[in-house]
């Protein structure tokens, strides 16, 4: 089979790898961005808290805000909340974060395809989709995550990971602070409680 060729191959369409494609797109090369999942953004693999700081300096952020944020609120064990205040953010719809970027690498110029898994990379780079396809690149980007098959490639592998749960729950009064817990119930981590709306 003859390989599709492109400038860029992109693996992963979070946030890096939709960048990526975005700036090697307006920079004029071919690209291609493959996303094993079926919807961009989901599931949700990010707290979304932006410091105000850091989003008044991101126009990528404003079309996915959802609240803003005030204050935080720090529990360790029993002890009465630690206030910090002010605390300026903001609450972000991290799958609308994603689509965003996602459309702005197509609106570039960047072909992006989710449901397309990498099933192998060879020695020579060529990579075989998991429909099929095989693709070479004169740049191959790897921004598929902690068990990164691109990584594994060139023999970069994490070993050390940290399992995590995310679970999204109605509130049931307005709430304007991120609220962090501190407990030897939760080794080596912590819990929190991110509002939006």
């Amino acid at each position: 089979m003859t390989p599709e060729r492109f400038d860029v191959m992109v693996v992963g369409l979070g946030p890096a790898g939709a960048c990526a494609a975005t700036a090697a797109a307006r920079g004029g090369a071919s690209v291609l961005a493959v996303d094993r999942k079926h919807v961009v953004g989901q599931p949700v693999q990010c707290a979304e808290l932006v410091p105000a700081l850091i989003g008044s300096h991101a126009d990528d952020v404003v079309h996915a805000l959802r609240q803003p944020i005030t204050s935080m609120r720090t529990f360790v064990e029993d002890d009465p909340p630690d206030l910090t205040t002010p605390f300026p953010g903001h609450m972000l719809d991290r799958a609308a974060f994603d689509a965003g970027l996602v459309y702005a690498a197509e609106h570039a110029g960047a072909a992006c395809e989710f449901q397309t898994a990498v099933r192998s990379i060879g020695p020579d780079g060529t990579l075989v989709l998991s429909d099929g396809r095989a693709i070479r690149a004169r740049v191959l980007i790897g921004a598929d995550g902690p068990r990164s098959l691109v990584g594994r490639a060139i023999g970069i592998v994490n070993r050390e990971l940290v399992e995590t749960r995310q679970i999204t729950v109605p509130l049931v009064r307005p709430h304007a602070a991120t609220d962090i817990y501190l407990s030897a119930d939760i080794p080596a981590g912590y819990g929190w409680m991110f509002p939006k709306r």
